[in-house]
């Protein structure tokens, strides 16, 4: 599941994924919600969702699952909930594009902001798809075109191009210090095909010392 197969990095990962599962969990469930009706504004929400997109595949399901379970702890409202749990579409084209481009792709002003403009516009689509879904379902809210539009649109593109900035911003400063050793390109886990390699490189080494070893015992 966690497609490393090293146990050190993979402890690592877990141990980074819990801890911004934490810290957005207590972040989310304390930090004061602005409610405009169909759209609901809470700072920086989805800053440690995009670290974790930053950094791993698992540690963002978890983050995800994290941020949507404290919005449903701390708004009863079922709106918010479904736009919450919305946010896995854009999650999974940024998954994607990484895993195609990968982390090098955050140094480039052109991948970042196909990334920004595009995961901004997936994400703001499946909102307005979720507020849609819940007037379908009877909530009583203002339903104008230019509302939901407007507020959930405009309104929440914003938000996630200041989220994405502020949350790339960290993690490159998280990066450049070597604060978490598995954000680092060195410490990525290799292939199972390198893993082979170097195990045969090992052994054909380990023979020609044997064979080095023998030919000094048969001079003596």
């Amino acid at each position: 599941m966690l497609g490393i197969n090293d146990s050190n990095n993979r402890t690592k990962l877990i141990t980074i994924s819990a801890m911004l599962t934490a810290m957005c969990l207590a972040y989310v469930y304390f930090m004061p919600t602005l409610d405009l009706g169909v759209w609901s504004f809470t700072p920086l929400s989805h800053l440690f969702l995009f670290i974790a997109l930053f950094i791993a595949p698992f540690a963002a399901i978890m983050t995800y699952i994290a941020t949507t379970v404290a919005f449903m702890l701390s708004v009863p409202l079922y709106l918010v909930w479904l736009r919450a749990a919305s946010h896995i579409f854009f999650m999974i084209f940024l998954m994607v594009y990484l895993k195609i481009f990968g982390r090098k792709s955050l140094k480039s002003v052109p991948h970042i902001v196909i990334m920004l403009v595009v995961s901004g516009i997936i994400h703001v689509l499946f909102e307005i798809a979720a507020v849609y879904i819940g007037l379908g379902f009877g909530w009583q809210g203002n339903n104008a075109p230019w509302a939901i539009w407007g507020a959930v649109g405009l309104a929440g593109f914003g938000h996630h191009t200041l989220d994405f900035l502020v949350a790339l911003f960290l993690f490159k400063a998280i990066r450049a210090e070597k604060m978490l050793g598995l954000i680092d390109r060195k410490s990525v886990p290799i292939s199972e095909d390198a893993l082979e390699s170097d195990v045969a490189s090992e052994s054909a080494l380990e023979a020609d010392n044997m064979s080095e070893i023998k030919e000094g015992e048969d001079s003596i």
